[in-house]
C-alpha cells in the first residue's frame, strides 16, 4: 500500500510497503527519511545563520565607509584661510605666519579640515572658499579661522588683505584717515554675508585679522580695526536679529583699543598659540575646571 508523512521540512515523504497480505513488513520507510530531511534542514539552518552573519558584517561595512566619508558625527568642518605672503612689498607680511599655518594645519588640531591652499589664497580664491560654505548641510557645524592683515578703507569699512592686495594711493598723513587706497580686497560685511549665508545651523568665525597693519611710506596705522569690527558685527546682526538661520558667532583675538601681537619667544602668534594649545588639551585648566572642559575652547561675552 501507500501512505504519506509531513517531514519536518515540510515536504510530504511518501512510502510504499509490500502488499496487504504480507505480514512481514519492514520497517516503516518515512523513518530513515526523515532522519535525512532533519540533515537537511540542520544544514540549512546553518547556512541561513552565516548568510545573516554575512549580510549583518557588509551592512556595518557600508554604514562604516559612509561615516567616513560624511565625517565624524559632531565633528566640526574647518575652513583654513591663511594668508601669510603679500605680493606688494608696502604691506609687510604676518610675522610668524608660516608657523602659524602650521600648527593650525596639522592633523592634530582638527579632524575636519577643507583642503588648506598651499599658498596664500588670493582675493578669488578666497571668495571661492567662502562659496563652499554655501554647499555644506544644515546639519554641519562650520568654523571658519580667518587670518590675514585688515585695514581700513576710504569709507570707513574694514576690509581684509588677501596676498594680492595692492596699495593703489597713499593719502596724506591724518592720524584719523584711512591707512591707504588698497584694491583686491574683500570687505568684512562681504565676509559676514557668508557667514549668514551659509546654511549650517551652528557657525563659528574666528577673526584673527587684528595684528597691526601701518602704511609705512603715509606713516598711518590702524589702531580701532577691533572696534570698527565689533560695530559692523554688531548692525549686521542686528539687521537679521529675529532670523536664527542667518545667526553666527565671531572670535575675536582682542578686545576694542588692543591688538593681536605676535611672539618671538613662542614664534607664533599669541592668539594663534594659545587657541592651538586648548584644543590639543595642552594648557593648564584652572581649579575649578572640569575634565568635561579639557580639550575644547569655550566662547564669552
Amino acid at each position: 500500500m501507500s501512505f504519506g508523512a509531513l517531514g519536518p521540512s515540510g515536504a510530504g515523504l511518501v512510502a510504499e510497503g509490500k502488499s496487504q497480505g504480507d505480514s512481514s513488513l519492514e520497517s516503516p520507510l518515512w523513518i530513515p527519511q526523515a532522519s535525512k530531511s532533519k540533515k537537511a534542514y540542520t544544514k540549512s539552518s546553518k547556512f541561513g545563520f552565516y548568510l545573516i552573519i554575512f549580510l549583518a558584517l557588509s551592512f556595518l561595512g557600508i554604514f562604516a565607509g559612509m561615516m567616513s566619508w560624511l565625517g565624524a558625527p559632531g565633528k566640526p568642518l574647518v575652513f583654513l584661510i591663511l594668508v601669510t605672503e603679500q605680493i606688494d612689498p608696502a604691506i609687510l607680511p604676518i610675522s610668524f605666519g608660516a608657523e602659524d599655518h602650521k600648527a593650525l594645519a596639522s592633523n592634530q588640531v582638527f579632524d575636519r579640515l577643507f583642503p588648506v591652499p598651499e599658498t596664500s589664497p588670493t582675493q578669488e580664491e578666497i571668495v571661492n572658499i567662502f562659496e563652499q560654505l554655501l554647499k555644506v548641510k544644515p546639519s554641519e557645524k562650520v568654523v571658519v579661522y580667518l587670518s590675514a592683515r585688515s585695514a581700513i578703507a576710504p569709507d570707513g569699512t574694514v576690509v581684509i588683505l588677501p596676498s594680492d592686495a595692492l596699495v593703489a594711493a597713499r593719502p596724506p598723513i591724518s592720524p584719523n584717515g584711512p591707512a591707504s587706497n588698497l584694491q583686491n580686497t574683500i570687505k568684512l560685511s562681504t565676509i559676514f554675508k557668508f557667514m549668514a549665508d551659509c546654511p549650517a545651523h551652528q557657525k563659528l568665525l574666528v577673526l584673527d585679522v587684528f595684528q597691526q597693519f601701518v602704511d609705512v611710506p603715509a606713516g598711518v596705522a590702524n589702531f580701532d580695526l577691533p572696534a570698527r569690527s565689533l560695530s559692523e558685527l554688531q548692525a549686521y546682526q542686528t539687521q537679521f536679529k529675529g532670523n536664527s538661520s542667518h545667526q553666527f558667532t565671531v572670535m575675536f583675538p582682542c578686545l576694542p583699543g588692543q591688538r593681536a601681537i605676535t611672539s618671538p619667544v613662542l614664534k607664533k602668534s599669541i592668539f594663534c598659540h594659545f587657541f592651538v594649545d586648548c584644543l590639543r588639551g595642552r594648557l593648564t585648566p584652572p581649579a575649578d575646571c572640569h575634565d568635561t572642559l579639557l580639550g575644547k575652547v569655550y566662547l564669552s561675552e
